[in-house]
């Protein structure tokens, strides 16, 4: 997929074209909730947390993006987020924290998303 993206053009609507990123306030998360939950979303979110010791991610965000390119969008933060307030906003069941990944299904039929918990290997 990374050959084609560098020598064509993929349609502008072609899921993760790039990284989807959000910071540490109330309205990024809240619209990162939104994104989750938006009903005609047809991919797969991949929440890339990072580790609490030294706020990296365990897995390069923008390689897994490449890697994901068209089947799902990376979403990812390169700054520190506060775990109670992004599960206070998001809820446990679609949030991400000290290296941990979670895969983020769209919703069939109007119900939860399912979702995929990858906790940090130690």
């Amino acid at each position: 997929m990374k050959f084609l993206q560098q020598n064509g053009e993929l349609h502008n609507e072609t899921v993760g074209l790039k990284l989807l990123s959000f910071s540490d306030t109330q309205e990024s998360l809240k619209a990162l909730s939104f994104e989750i939950e938006r009903k005609e979303r047809k991919h797969p979110l991949v929440l890339v947390s990072n580790l609490k010791a030294n706020n990296k991610p365990v897995i390069n965000p923008q390689k897994l993006q490449e890697q994901l390119l068209g089947l799902a969008q990376v979403v990812y933060s390169d700054e520190e987020i506060n775990s109670w307030e992004m599960e206070s906003t998001l809820g446990r069941k679609y949030s991400a924290w000290d290296g941990a990944v979670n895969i983020i299904y769209p919703s069939f039929n109007g119900n939860d998303c399912h979702t995929k918990l990858f906790p940090k290997q130690i």
